[in-house]
């Protein structure tokens, strides 16, 4: 069948230049028919069947093999009018060849023999036949499209033993809900072979999208998949992932839990989890966490993050998007963003705080800071630390403010940055140590440009 396909795909280019163009689209083509071809044929589908669905997939190509160059105004027969053109050939040449045998054998036999031949009534193929009737367009079930529904399903809580969600475009939703059982909702609109297929199998509860598929821009499907979990039954270990669909958890309890967005937002308030890991290409996260969690890491390339409650150990990083971090992190957390802004407010062990253009607000209560930026400005309101500081930046201004106590060090290393320190009145530049009270914690701080103040409360 992958030959009828190969032959398919030089039907449409046979009469276009050849270009580099040309033969990448022609191989982008074939590999996403192939693809959607085995799909089918794993679905239950037939051969001939999985063949038409392969070649409907891929809608009217007649305005992308147009901008190919030198291609000029090109039409593309509709896929299933195509199909039948591709199915209808070999028949046609067959057609012929028996008619040319028929005429030998009444030159050979007589003319009566001739008449026996052709009195007989002609074979025709399950693939012919089947093609004698096409589905009227008209009719939606037969075009295969959805409006609504696409599948549903209620599990046992003991049976379930894990979710996977591996989703292209849809919302998906996971919320308690009243029942005993959990429930899987699937709402879809658009052609049927692209919606999500719903499995259970060995423990796992699974709802997949297909992939390597070619999507109408002007017309693209949506759908949405709910997951419902009776109140107080705790989300089995779960991989939620989606392209562009945004995910929704609300008041869900779980152990391990690992969402990935491409373009969608990602939102999780009054979550429980042992174990969270959520990331996002573009799309903002925001986690509101019910209960203290083990470990939090959040992750977004231009997307904004923004977390609030309490863990053991949290991980915050983004490129251009903006940080807010609020919350107890008992024992240390990461917290980094290129060029994007940070604010951080409460308590815990060691902190890690790193920018290169960003500017920081910095509030709370940490035994030890270590922060370092390029340019980025940070302003800090600190309880004392126990443990030694490092404040590290080019040329940012760094501004701490800290509480009347027994004493620390302060090392300085500046350029041309000025450094005061209201806790003992000294005010210079250069390298030197300046010593309050009875010493204490260490305060390292290095700037080339920035200037450097630390304040009483």
């Amino acid at each position: 069948m992958n030959q009828k396909l190969n032959h398919y795909i030089d039907g449409l280019f046979e009469r276009l230049p050849q270009s580099r163009e040309a033969e990448e689209l022609r191989e982008e083509l074939l590999a996403n028919l192939n693809d959607r071809y085995e799909d089918e044929l794993a679905r239950g589908a037939g051969e001939e069947e999985a063949f038409q669905r392969a070649i409907e997939s891929l809608g009217d190509l007649s305005e992308a093999l147009g901008e190919l160059p030198g291609a000029g105004p090109v039409y593309a027969a509709p896929p299933q009018a195509a199909a039948h053109r591709q199915n209808f050939l070999p028949w046609v040449l067959a057609a012929l060849v028996f008619v040319a045998l028929l005429l030998i054998a009444a030159m050979v036999f007589g003319f009566s023999s001739y008449r026996r031949a052709l009195a007989g009534p002609p074979t025709q193929s399950v693939v012919s036949q089947a093609l004698s009737a096409p589905a009227k367009p008209s009719d939606p079930a037969a075009a295969g499209t959805l409006e609504g529904p696409a599948a549903e399903g209620e599990y046992a809580p003991a049976e379930v033993q894990a979710l996977e969600l591996d989703l292209s475009f849809e919302n998906v939703t996971i919320a308690p809900w009243d029942g005993e059982t959990i429930k899987v909702e699937i709402q879809f609109h658009g052609p049927a072979q692209l919606a999500p297929a719903l499995s259970f199998q060995q423990g796992t509860l699974r709802v997949a999208s297909p992939k390597n598929v070619i999507l109408n821009p002007l017309d693209p499907p949506r759908g949405e998949v709910k997951v419902l979990l009776p109140t107080g039954v705790e989300l089995p270990p779960s991989a939620v992932a989606t392209t562009s669909g945004n995910l929704q958890l609300s008041g869900v309890q779980g152990g391990l839990l690992a969402l990935s967005t491409t373009s969608g937002n990602l939102r999780a308030d009054e979550l429980t989890a042992a174990e969270l890991a959520a990331s996002s290409t573009s799309g903002s996260i925001t986690v509101i966490l019910a209960t203290a969690a083990h470990s939090v890491a959040l992750s977004s390339t231009s997307g904004d993050l923004a977390f609030s409650g309490g863990c053991e150990s949290l991980a915050l990083s983004s490129t251009s998007g903006n940080v807010d971090a609020a919350g107890s992190f008992a024992k240390e957390a990461e917290i980094g963003s290129l060029s994007g802004n940070m604010g951080i407010q409460g308590s815990g062990g060691a902190l890690t705080a790193h920018t290169t253009s960003g500017s920081v607000e910095l509030a709370g209560e940490f035994e030890s800071v270590d922060f370092q930026s390029t340019s980025g400005n940070l302003q800090a309101e600190l309880g004392m630390p126990t443990n030694d500081c490092r404040f590290q930046t080019t040329s940012g201004g760094l501004g701490l403010t800290l509480p009347q106590n027994s004493g620390f060090t302060l090392r300085y290393s500046t350029t041309s940055g000025q450094v005061s320190n209201a806790f003992t009145g000294h005010s210079g530049k250069g390298k030197g140590t300046d010593t309050y009270g009875a010493g204490g914690p260490l305060l390292e701080i290095s700037t080339t440009s920035g200037s450097v103040s630390i304040s009483e409360k």
